[in-house]
């Protein structure tokens, strides 16, 4: 820890300080200032929340069209099968030797 004190400042009287406040010496009272949804953290987490929950418009528009193209998909899918069984059932059994 004697590597970190020139990243350390030091506190006086009244100061305001966070969680990660060290304490060396004395006794240190604090006082809570700011609790609950009041708090940093709790304003990112909010924030974080929020914006995970929500989608872009951009993504909007590429869910829209990804939907329109997978009936068309499955439409044409469908279409290509029924037309492979009758052509099945017109020309006999492709699989069919003639020898």
């Amino acid at each position: 820890m004697q590597q970190l004190y020139w990243l350390l400042k030091t506190k006086e009287i009244n100061a305001f300080v966070i969680g990660g406040t060290f304490n060396w010496h004395d006794v240190l009272h604090i006082q809570a200032t700011k609790v609950g949804p009041n708090t940093v953290l709790s304003q990112i987490i909010n924030l974080v929340a929020t914006t995970q929950m929500s989608k872009a418009l951009i993504q909007k528009f590429a869910d829209y069209i990804y939907q329109r193209l997978q009936v068309l998909f499955v439409a044409c899918t469908k279409m290509a099968a029924m037309a492979s069984y009758l052509r099945l059932e017109n020309d006999g059994n492709l699989l069919q030797n003639d020898c």
